[in-house]
């Protein structure tokens, strides 16, 4: 068997689908390369700014921020409704 035919059955794919899963394979780990490179940046901009002794404090206060945002979040989130022709894009 063929190696792309093989990686194709793996993947389900149909015939024609194959660049665009690779585009955009290659955006999400572009993206994650970026997240990568951005936190390990932004870790390093933190220590040399304020050191290690404010991580306990940082720590603290994104418990703090992120407490009532995943609440807003959620309250948002159960407002919303499912269409039928959501559920129906959802199931091809």
């Amino acid at each position: 068997m063929n190696l792309s035919r093989w990686y194709f059955r793996l993947l389900m794919l149909r015939t024609g689908e194959g660049r665009i899963v690779f585009f955009l394979s290659m955006i999400a780990a572009l993206t994650g390369f970026g997240l990568t490179i951005g936190r390990a940046s932004s870790d390093a901009l933190f220590f040399t700014q304020y050191g290690v002794d404010h991580l306990p404090l940082m720590f603290a206060l994104i418990a703090l921020v992120l407490i009532p945002c995943s609440l807003a979040y959620a309250a948002f989130v159960d407002r919303l409704t499912l269409s039928a022709d959501s559920v129906n894009a959802m199931a091809e």
